[in-house]
């Protein structure tokens, strides 16, 4: 079914996705495409729409042999506010909504463990990776979460072009340890934790994760 849908929304990907290298980027950091197909999609001397193709032609075979692969192309489509539709036409031929929301007092009886506060310094960075890499397509929601401004996340983008999302959280993580108060609040895990509970970020488990963590 899933391969299915994506075979019914191919003109609306085709015109949909404007930026092939952005989603290609996304992708590949999210695991969905390995560094090669990344690299043949970015090929400077190709067109959008050889660069849609080639995209498209990776996706549906992962699709073919994964059906989660359709859900994480949504929920990556969904977080980016160019491709809302995309991932809306997707759901639609699919002939699902998502999972069902969940109300604020359901998630705070889900995680009403209190969370830890450890500072947390530059030391921290990997394990930190580690524990929430799986929502690195959220980076930008995150850092906007934990205090970074417009221009601050640009620059974060231009210092890391043509790397993958990891890439991209993981440089946001970097800086955000580094800051120092005045400026800016300590870096802890619960004020992490907080961000990634967020209504803009929805990582209700994987704050649990880091609200829970025993860093050294």
């Amino acid at each position: 079914m899933a391969e299915k849908a994506f075979r019914s929304c191919y003109k609306d990907l085709m015109k949909g996705i404007t930026d092939p290298n952005d989603v290609a980027v996304s992708l590949y950091g999210e695991g969905l495409l390995t560094a090669s197909e990344r690299d043949q999609v970015m090929q400077a001397t190709q067109t959008i729409d050889q660069k849609n193709q080639h995209l498209l032609r990776f996706l549906e075979a992962r699709i073919a042999s994964d059906n989660d692969v359709f859900d994480k192309l949504v929920e990556i489509f969904e977080n980016e506010d160019a491709y809302t539709s995309l991932a809306k036409k997707l759901k639609e031929k699919r002939g699902y909504t998502g999972k069902p929301a969940t109300t604020e007092s359901q998630s705070a009886a889900a995680y009403s463990v209190a969370d830890k506060s450890k500072v947390l310094n530059e030391e921290h960075t990997d394990e930190i990776l580690k524990l929430i890499r799986k929502c690195s397509s959220k980076w930008k929601e995150i850092g906007r979460g934990l205090g970074f401004k417009k221009s601050e996340l640009d620059e974060i983008s231009t210092e890391n072009a043509r790397n993958s999302a990891v890439d991209y959280l993981e440089a946001l993580l970097s800086r955000w340890l580094n800051w120092a108060p005045p400026v800016h609040e300590f870096p802890n895990q619960k004020n992490l934790a907080t961000v990634l509970r967020s209504s803009e970020v929805k990582e209700e488990a994987l704050a649990y994760s880091i609200g829970q963590a025993d860093f050294k």
